[in-house]
This record gives structure tokens, sequence and C-alpha cells, in this order.
């Protein structure tokens, strides 16, 4: 983020702080940090719900949580510091550089299910 921004707005709490949205996307920067840009979680053609883990983040901890009435959510997968993720999510990754490309299988026999990506700041 620092390459993109002046240095009156670094110094600028309101565009650099954890919570801020120095882009404007909707998208915290400690999330976008995470996940080593602006596409927490995705879906790919097959069913997999995709995040995208930025494998050098320090000081994080990223849950990738399950819900069937967005009320009660279950954590299904943790990363924390840009390690490898763990849980009860059955998963695959791959390494791209620093990214960590996460494939979580979504069993469609489950029915209705609704996901979110959550980071905490350690």
């Amino acid at each position: 983020m620092a390459e993109n921004l002046t240095p009156d707005q670094l110094a600028d709490p309101d565009l650099t702080a954890p919570y801020a949205d120095a882009n404007g996307n909707g998208i915290e920067n400690l999330t976008e940090y995470a996940v080593g840009g602006d596409q927490p979680l995705r879906l790919s053609s097959s069913l997999e719900l995709v995040a995208s883990l930025n494998s050098r983040a320090t000081g994080v901890n990223v849950l990738i949580e399950r819900s069937t009435d967005l009320v009660s959510w279950e954590v299904i997968l943790t990363s924390t510091n840009g390690q490898a993720p763990n849980g009860t999510a059955s998963y695959a990754e791959t390494i791209q550089g620093d990214l960590r490309e996460v494939l979580i299988s979504v069993n469609a026999q489950n029915g209705r299910g609704f996901y979110r990506l959550r980071v905490l700041q350690l």
C-alpha cells in the first residue's frame, strides 16, 4: 500500500489504520493485507470456495466461517501469521509466490450454506 500513497496520505490514520479502507473498495486494509489483495473469497466453477492468503502476513488470524442461518457461525479453517490453514473443512492448497490459494470443498448435500472470511489483528 505504501508505494501507492503520498507522504501526507501515509500519515493519515483514516487511510492507513488496519480497519480503514484506503482505496474505498469496501474492504478493510487489514483484510487486504491478510489475503494479498481485494478478493477475500470467491466461488470457483467447480463449487469450491477459493480463499487467497498472504503467506507473509504476520500479526493476523484469518478465519473462514460457515453458517446455515447467518446467525450462528462455525469456524471451518484458521490461518495464523500466513501459515497453512487448519480446521474441519476439506481443502487443497497451492502456493504461488507469497499467495496461498486455498480451495475449500463446498458440500452441496449439506443444503444452504453461507461463508465469510474474517481477519483479526493479533
